[in-house]
């Protein structure tokens, strides 16, 4: 027998799920303020109802993976919009002068429990957002992204413009206004 540790079982995930049903979206909202507070990113008093939910929500879509044991492991969400001033927070976007001419996307809400971290399910959640607001007709995106979540964009095109005012809920995490052309990266609606 080899000496070395035992390789781990590999985890088996189901594919990315759009869903609409109001049970998962509790379910999801729930998940968000678990795993913040798992990672300790998060305020003693955000989310007391223990949920990470907003009004955005019941209008955005939404996506989900599960683990093999049927476990929430990831989630994000996503709402378009006409103009830059009907996004989410929109305030943040304007203070740094950006001229998007919509629809535009606000992909958001993307959370890995910190046990599936690493497997890839961030990147499969970026690309259903991308993937669906390309089909909605989508010229831009733009969020507020972690430290974490800007390594991934970077790659698929995002620039970051900034850094965003501090979120209270959120002490210490430095989040930063990314925006994404999709034209300029490369990827039209099919």
């Amino acid at each position: 027998m080899s000496t070395t540790a035992a390789a781990r079982p590999v985890k088996q995930y189901t594919g990315v799920i759009e869903v609409d049903d109001p049970r998962v979206l509790d379910e999801i909202c729930a998940f968000r303020a678990q795993t913040w507070r798992a990672v300790g990113g998060l305020a003693a008093s955000a989310f007391a109802e223990g949920q990470w939910r907003d009004d955005d929500d019941a209008r955005g879509r939404h996506w989900i993976v599960r683990d093999g044991a049927g476990r929430l492991v990831a989630a994000a969400r996503l709402t378009m919009h006409a103009t830059l001033a009907e996004v989410p927070e929109a305030e943040e976007y304007l203070r740094y002068g950006l001229r998007l001419h919509g629809p535009i996307a606000a992909p958001a809400r993307v959370v890995v429990s910190p046990a599936d971290q690493g497997a890839g399910l961030g990147r499969r959640l970026l690309q259903a957002q991308d993937e669906a607001a390309l089909a909605a007709g989508a010229r831009h995106a733009v969020r507020q992204a972690s430290p974490a979540m800007v390594r991934l964009l970077l790659p698929r095109g995002w620039r970051v413009v900034g850094p965003a005012r501090t979120d209270p809920r959120f002490p210490g995490v430095p989040f930063q206004v990314a925006v994404l052309d999709f034209a300029a990266a490369g990827r039209a609606a099919a």
